[in-house]
């Protein structure tokens, strides 16, 4: 086991610590945050997202609950309705609206590679990796150069009534001799 795979299974086990520790203490708002963080660590985890949406569902985040209930592959009554729920709001859009939405590690799916019964679900709503663009992470390089044209163009717009009133001035001194 390497040293980050030892340290993010000790993560994974202190957030299910606390999250048992607040849901006994009814502390149903940092069991939330907890999960939410957990959700960033243990990647790709029905099991994590099923939990989560049924904390989500107790409590009456229906919209939230729908987006982990179809993660998890969870299709009972009560799951179905928040997954309606939650696809009445994206499912018109295209793959990346409802991607979005996702926590990181589903985020970085394609379609072929998530379970059943949510690959069969997004192949039959005819949802494609194609319709899917990677998200270019910005370098310092870009804003440096962003602001670099920018300046050059305030510049040109400043010089234009400078070197209009040159011009009008060197006119008038050759008219004043």
């Amino acid at each position: 086991m390497s040293s980050r795979e030892s340290i993010d299974s000790s993560r994974i086990q202190e957030l299910n610590d606390e999250i048992s520790d607040a849901l006994e203490k009814k502390k149903f708002w940092l069991a939330r945050e907890h999960y939410r963080s957990l959700t960033r660590v243990c990647g790709f985890d029905q099991k994590v997202y099923q939990d989560f949406a049924m904390l989500l569902l107790r409590m009456k985040e229906d919209l939230a609950a729908g987006k982990f209930f179809f993660l998890s592959g969870d299709r009972s009554d009560e799951a179905k309705r928040c997954i309606n729920h939650f696809l009445q709001r994206y499912k018109r859009r295209n793959f990346t609206s409802i991607r979005s939405n996702f926590p990181r590690a589903a985020q970085k799916m394609k379609i072929d590679e998530f379970p059943e019964p949510i690959k069969s679900e997004l192949k039959e709503w005819n949802f494609r990796d194609e319709q899917t663009k990677e998200i270019e992470k910005k370098t310092p390089w870009d804003r440096l150069i962003f602001f670099g044209a920018i300046s050059v163009f305030v510049l040109f717009i400043v010089s234009i009534p400078v070197g209009i009133w040159t011009i009008v001035n060197f006119i008038l001194s050759l008219f004043s001799r």
